[in-house]
């Protein structure tokens, strides 16, 4: 039996565990005046598992916190960025940066990352990731727009324009926890979750939103 476990860790960074294979998303482990996450982090950066990818969404400080994941000590973990975005996590040691525009496609540690369109006041990427059977898509800070009609028809089980329902401020789960006849999994803030409510038919197939203060662990029986 395969699992996809996710794991918020604070604000756009969640430990996604595709059955094992663990992918961090947009790091932010400080504070600095008028960036401070309000919430107690999910997961310290010393209690993180062995990664097998980070996956970066853009270039602003809470979501590439390099000066502080700088002591993350596998300095060999591969990262997935925008392109033009490499300097920060080689800067802080980190060996292999790949630089990624939309529809470009690296594996990390077996976990399948495609780059995916996005708009935001920086070049962004939003991703899809594909492991054990699950896909997740990961919306960072991304504005709706035409082009992410592209995601859905590459891939027709990802919606990133489903309706997501909000819990206490944060994007509730909206799939069950097991016997799973989806296998998708999508990852948006609250704020772009809030944009997206009621702009398109919902798709046929559940979407879960994964910004939310507990673990949320799928099931998938072949």
């Amino acid at each position: 039996m395969r699992t996809l476990t996710i794991t918020r860790v604070v604000h756009a960074s969640v430990l996604v565990d595709f059955d094992g294979s663990a992918i961090l998303t947009d790091p932010w482990y400080s504070e600095r005046s008028g960036y401070y996450p309000g919430e107690p982090v999910g997961i310290p950066l010393k209690a993180l598992p062995r990664l097998v990818g980070v996956v970066v969404s853009h270039r602003h400080y809470d979501h590439y916190d390099m000066d502080a994941f700088a002591a993350y000590p596998d300095k060999s973990v591969p990262f997935a960025v925008k392109r033009g975005t490499a300097v920060p996590a080689l800067t802080a040691g980190f060996r292999t940066v790949m630089e990624l525009d939309p529809w470009e496609t690296v594996s990390l540690g077996g976990v399948k990352v495609t780059a995916a369109p996005a708009k935001h006041g920086v070049p962004e990427n939003t991703y899809i990731l594909e492991a054990a059977g699950f896909t997740v898509f990961l919306s960072g800070d991304t504005l709706l727009i035409p082009e992410l009609d592209e995601v859905a028809r590459r891939f027709p089980h990802v919606s990133p324009c489903r309706k997501l329902e909000t819990r206490r401020g944060r994007t509730g789960a909206m799939m069950p926890k097991a016997n799973m006849s989806s296998r998708t999994v999508t990852k948006m803030k609250p704020s772009a979750a809030r944009r997206l409510v009621s702009m398109r038919p919902l798709f046929s197939p559940p979407v879960a939103g994964t910004c939310h203060p507990d673990p949320l662990e799928l099931v998938h029986q072949p």
